[in-house]
């Protein structure tokens, strides 16, 4: 929980006694490795934060019958289908442990008494909201824009973290790539 009061705190000047209490909305969890934190058709019933280890998000695309990667989220981060959470409707989603992991959840209902409760927190939602939105927008215009080679150079450099974490097919899938194309411009950037 250290980590997600760390988090907020880099966005927020609460009290210490304040920043304690904001514990009490939040509900711990573990995943295993190859668990699914949320599934194609289910109402996402938690803003998930990760405490340790790595999740991905993905889509099954019903035309070529693979999965596509929306997102990562590793230590640090959140991992949340924020359609389904916020209108409560069923997500087209399936969010999954890539390793042991270890979250804390806060439900759509313990969600709406914690804005109440602290109405800064809506400050702290809205600067996560907006870094989302910004990653989500370049993430477009890289796959629009660049060629296979600039957005896996564009993800080293954004991303170092996760290039050693998560399995190369899956970062070819994220970067809208084959895994042998990845494999291919790993072996020229070598050389």
């Amino acid at each position: 929980m250290k980590l997600l009061l760390a988090n907020i705190a880099q966005h927020l000047s609460l009290p210490d006694k304040d920043l304690n209490k904001l514990t009490s909305y939040w509900k711990s969890d573990q995943l295993k490795k190859g668990q699914f934190l949320l599934q194609s058709g289910q109402v996402c019933k938690f803003d998930t934060f990760v405490l340790k280890g790595s999740l991905k998000a993905s889509i099954h695309n019903k035309s070529t019958h693979k999965e596509e990667i929306i997102f990562f989220a590793i230590d640090d981060w959140w991992a949340t289908d924020l359609h389904s959470f916020h209108h409560q409707s069923p997500s087209y989603m399936t969010i999954q442990a890539l390793e042991d992991c270890e979250v804390v959840k806060l439900s759509h209902k313990n969600f709406e008494l914690l804005l109440e409760a602290y109405p800064t927190m809506e400050r702290y939602f809205r600067l996560i909201l907006q870094s989302h939105s910004a990653a989500l927008t370049r993430r477009i215009y890289h796959r629009n824009a660049l060629s296979a080679q600039e957005r896996y150079l564009s993800f080293l450099k954004e991303y170092p973290q996760l290039n050693a974490r998560i399995p190369q097919y899956l970062i070819a899938s994220y970067l809208g790539m084959s895994a042998e194309m990845l494999s291919k411009i790993r072996s020229q950037l070598r050389s």
